[in-house]
């Protein structure tokens, strides 16, 4: 439990004459929580929103119980997610997603213990809306997700390869094991529309094949990077806001050239994604 009083950002010791600054955080593993002090304020940060989702887990240790036996739909959703996983690994995932979107998905994590009972005392109460609410949209993601899966393994597509490649990949990066509670809800939310616009892609291929290709063409060489920097991120410890732009970003430009019915999140062209790489390096 929370009983150690306030977290602060960072910290110094001096030894020796030097001075040394360590980034306080909290690291949990198989259900304990302890306090453990990185030496990078970003990997703080990553390990600090674990750790706090262990604390609530053992808070609302009776909630959650009521939860995992009562999730709305979820044989249906185990179903469709064998792909991915098995239903304790959904279930598992739907409860992380939730906590993370009740507590912790604040400007600022939290920090101080008042903050955290505060907290813990107010969204109570919406652990079983939001955790509905969450549970429509996964359907509806997983069951677009079948259908996608259905057109790509129709024989006719096999003479368009280079969409074929290029939307599987695509799906790789958006579809994956653990994806629920990975992807923040704000984009979860815009996978209906990223998986609606991948199936008018493939409607259209039969008379459109060769403005595809010049499409693919066109936003390879920022998905090529996006692949890079998304893997690189996870290996140290987390995105960054300016990866998370250029990544999304990426998303909205592919409705805009596959899929022009469907409205897109923001203005996007060639030149904004651009503008959005050039920042992604200035920050990493």
């Amino acid at each position: 439990s929370w009983n150690f009083g306030d977290l602060p950002v960072e910290q110094r010791v001096t030894s020796k004459e030097n001075v040394i600054t360590s980034y306080p955080s909290l690291l949990e593993e198989d259900g304990k929580v302890y306090r453990y002090a990185f030496d990078n304020l970003r990997a703080a940060e990553y390990y600090l929103r674990f750790g706090l989702r262990g604390l609530l887990k053992n808070a609302l240790a009776k909630e959650i119980k009521y939860l995992r036996k009562n999730l709305k739909g979820i044989d249906k959703l185990a179903l469709l997610y064998t792909r991915f996983g098995n239903k304790e690994e959904i279930v598992e995932s739907i409860i992380n997603l939730v906590l993370d979107e009740t507590f912790l998905y604040e400007t600022t994590l939290i920090r101080k213990q008042e903050h955290f009972l505060a907290s813990l005392e107010q969204g109570r109460s919406e652990l079983i809306s939001n955790a509905d609410r969450i549970c429509v949209v996964l359907q509806k993601i997983l069951e677009m997700n079948l259908q996608v899966q259905t057109l790509l393994s129709d024989a006719n597509m096999l003479k368009y390869s280079h969409a074929v490649n290029d939307i599987e990949e695509q799906l790789k990066y958006m579809m994956f094991h653990g994806f629920i509670e990975d992807i923040e809800t704000e984009y979860l939310k815009q996978y209906p529309r990223y998986l609606e616009a991948i199936i008018k892609r493939m409607e259209k291929l039969e008379y459109g094949a060769d403005k595809d290709y010049q499409s693919t063409k066109l936003i390879q060489p920022h998905w090529d990077r996006i692949k890079k920097l998304v893997d690189h991120a996870y290996e140290t410890d987390g995105n960054t806001t300016s990866i998370d732009e250029y990544r999304w970003m990426s998303e909205e430009l592919r409705i805009s050239l596959f899929a022009q019915g469907l409205k897109t999140r923001m203005p996007v062209s060639l030149k904004r994604l651009d503008k959005a790489w050039e920042r992604c390096q200035k920050e990493n």
